[in-house]
This record gives structure tokens, C-alpha cells and sequence, in this order.
């Protein structure tokens, strides 16, 4: 069974973002999986947002800080 757009859109900012989407994010973007754009659109588009970059930056900084301090 596929998943649900709602549950789609909620899995997909935990993994690309690290947070829940907020309800405007949440209805835009099950209007837009609702309007014939596909998943791996979507996909593509949350992983390659300014958010997911600087999200991306801030762990590769932790962990060359974690790593000097060993």
C-alpha cells in the first residue's frame, strides 16, 4: 500500500529537513501531489531547498568539530 500524501509530505521534511512541515508547507504541498506533480518532483525539489543545504552544512561543521576535539 502507498503511503498517504499527508504522511509522504510529513516523511519527507523529517528526512530532508529534520522538522514536521507547517500546515501552509503541508497543504501546499498535497495540493501539488493532488495537481499531477509526482513524487520524485517533490523529492528533488525538498532535498535540493536552501533549508536542506544549510540543514546539510550544519552537520558536515559538527562533525569536523566532534571530530578535532578527539
Amino acid at each position: 500500500e502507498s503511503l498517504t500524501a499527508e504522511v509522504f509530505v510529513r516523511s519527507l521534511y523529517l528526512a530532508a529537513l529534520g522538522r514536521e512541515p507547517s500546515p501552509d508547507d503541508l497543504l501546499y504541498r498535497i495540493e501539488e501531489l493532488g495537481s499531477g506533480k509526482d513524487r520524485a518532483s517533490l523529492i528533488d525539489e525538498v532535498y535540493s531547498s536552501e533549508e536542506a543545504d544549510s540543514r546539510r552544512l550544519a552537520e558536515i561543521d559538527a562533525h569536523s568539530i566532534r571530530t578535532r576535539e578527539r
